[in-house]
């Protein structure tokens, strides 16, 4: 699954799943979490909510601990993406909030950090900006303690986007090149780029096509020497 052999990959986690048996296991939640999860790549979100959906019933068949609790919440999350992802916002909430209290219940923070920004991406793609920023910057401050800059260069990107959206275009900048800095240090070159295009779209927004040129070639450059090939935004005609 990591090389990007789905289709094997499925076929191998069937394989094991038909080993396990239907009686209700922990080693059952793992494989359809994963069977699930392999559906999301390969682009089959209807197929890989009923996975998810079927590992959740499991966990709640299991004795309680924390490690299935931990498991369950990250299966809420799951589907909660899988939900989003086509259109049905209403229970994708439900899903981020119950992985959320779990998370809580737990005291995980990197947990609770991941599921508040879940919450944020859904309340940005609902056109709820000041919603997005308030669970953002609450996923920052639990992410910052754990020292993990990947995760805080993540929460900056999408902070960045929700200033973008609320027209804020300092405020946007200041945030993306905070991300832009982080992925920069830990030599995340794919991800800089994304957010150097990022950049770019933000100043083309504003009217500052020179600045928008300036972000653009660097995102281009950089792309080139990694061999990413990113499909970034083509300014219009004209422009």
């Amino acid at each position: 699954m990591d090389q990007g052999q789905l289709d094997r990959a499925a076929q191998v986690f069937q394989a094991i799943l038909s080993r396990l048996g239907d009686a209700p296991s922990y080693g059952r939640a793992v494989i359809l979490e994963r069977l699930g999860r392999c559906s999301h790549l390969r682009g089959h979100s209807v197929l890989a909510a009923s996975q998810f959906r079927e590992s959740i019933t499991v966990t709640e068949g299991l004795a309680p601990s924390d490690g299935v609790k931990q498991l369950r919440g990250v299966l809420h999350s799951d589907l909660g993406d899988e939900l989003r992802a086509t259109g049905h916002h209403a229970k994708a909430r439900e899903a981020y909030e119950t992985a959320l209290s779990i998370a809580e219940e737990l005291k995980d923070r990197r947990g609770q950090g991941v599921d508040l920004g879940q919450l944020g991406a859904l309340a940005l793609a609902e056109g709820k900006p000041a919603e997005a920023l308030d669970c953002y910057r609450r996923a920052l401050k639990l992410f910052e303690p754990l020292g993990e800059p990947a995760m805080e260069a993540v929460v900056w990107h999408q902070l960045g986007k929700v200033f973008q959206e609320m027209r804020q275009w300092s405020q946007a900048e200041e945030h993306y090149r905070k991300a832009a800095r982080i992925l920069e240090e830990q030599g995340n070159l794919a991800g800089a780029v994304q957010t150097f295009s990022q950049l770019a779209m933000l100043h083309q927004a504003s009217g500052k096509l020179n600045a928008a040129e300036a972000w653009y070639r660097k995102a281009i450059d950089i792309d080139r020497k990694i061999g990413n090939r990113l499909q970034l935004i083509i300014l219009p005609p004209g422009h």
